[in-house]
């Protein structure tokens, strides 16, 4: 009895690898848990996994797509290949593309960096330092019109790529990101975790997701404690303007920025017509100047959205002289690291928020 005891522990005890395995096994035991480390989604709505011993399978369920996932050095299951799945992947991947340099934040932050064969995109747009360093040691490779499979040179067409909801490129594998249909910020962070079922890193993403959460919550909580008491709730405006578009661009909730306010003690302004003026290049509307003074001249502060912040006001400096938020020089932009590691940076940093005043006037 103690014997067959012993064996059934000790059973048990093998029947798991130490920890997920970074690259391909070269023996494979039946009856072993592959992926001991797991993964699941707490506040994301938006993706799910399955797991079981040599495979994984993922979901994002915004789009309806599965992708099989298997051990490298194990065979996916006969059973599972019959073409339901997006795509079946041996991981970890080897290399990988990214169509969005918000993507670039979430495998640097689990260590995989430099799996990044290609940005499918300008790499002028690349804020991430070691990033464009690898770039100009040839390490990763750019590709201006990634939809177009002719215009891709010296890059595989079979490498794994990720995109958004809605893209399709010219490469043959494809997996759909739908972080920024979620509606909170820890949401759209714990997508951190999706992109780790790729790698293997799901012990990685837990460590990151939790620390970050709490982080996170203890900000909420110290942001009501300062408020605790207030009177009123300082207005902000949120909002830039878009030469591109041909008008003035506000806050519509629920997005990120209405959560910060929320856990800040804030009213921002927003608007769910947005405008009056239509732009055919943008697809939606915005305000024209006149409807942006009546909608945002008593507001206490300014957080100006876009790069170009400098231009803008003085081209309006006319139109913006009597607006509280400029008079109190309560006006701050995004673009303290620079013009464009807000939009890369900003999923992947929930807990942390950078303006810089921008107001000379």
């Amino acid at each position: 009895m103690k014997v067959s005891t012993l064996l059934c522990v000790s059973s048990i005890l093998h029947s798991f690898v130490d920890g997920n395995e970074l690259a391909c096994i070269t023996n494979v035991t039946g009856g072993t848990d592959y992926f001991p480390d797991k993964v699941k989604p707490v506040e994301s709505k938006f993706w799910s996994v399955t797991y079981w011993n040599t495979y994984k399978i993922v979901a994002n369920t915004k789009v309806g797509e599965t992708y099989l996932l298997y051990q490298c050095g194990t065979q996916p299951p006969a059973s599972q290949l019959n073409g339901s799945h997006a795509a079946v992947l041996s991981v970890p991947l080897p290399e990988v593309n990214v169509l969005y340099t918000t993507m670039i934040p979430f495998l640097e932050i689990l260590g995989e960096r430099e799996r990044i064969a290609a940005y499918l995109g300008n790499m002028a747009y690349v804020a991430s330092p070691c990033v464009n360093k690898l770039y100009d040691e040839g390490k990763i490779k750019e590709v201006l019109n990634p939809y177009n499979a002719t215009s891709i040179k010296n890059i595989p067409l079979n490498i794994t790529s990720f995109v958004g909801t809605a893209d399709n490129t010219a490469f043959e594998t494809q997996i759909r990101v739908s972080d920024d249909d979620e509606d909170t910020n820890l949401g759209t962070y714990e997508w951190i975790k999706f992109y780790s079922l790729f790698f293997n890193k799901e012990q990685t993403a837990n460590e990151v997701f939790s620390a970050t959460k709490a982080r996170y919550t203890c900000a909420e909580e110290n942001a009501g404690l300062l408020s605790c008491g207030d009177e009123k709730k300082p207005v902000v405006l949120w909002a830039s303007y878009s030469a591109y578009c041909g008008g003035w661009d506000v806050a519509i909730c629920p997005n990120y920025y209405c959560e910060f306010a929320a856990a800040c003690n804030a009213k921002l302004l927003s608007s769910k017509t947005q405008g009056s003026i239509y732009s055919a290049l943008c697809f939606r509307n915005y305000m024209t100047t006149e409807e942006f003074v009546a909608f945002g001249k008593d507001a206490d502060v300014w957080i100006y959205t876009s790069p170009g912040f400098d231009t803008t006001l003085a081209n309006f400096t006319g139109d913006l002289a009597n607006f509280t938020s400029v008079l109190n020089k309560q006006v701050f932009d995004t673009q303290g690291s620079g013009s464009d590691a807000w939009f890369e940076e900003r999923l992947a940093e929930p807990g942390t928020l950078s303006y810089e005043d921008s107001w000379n006037g």
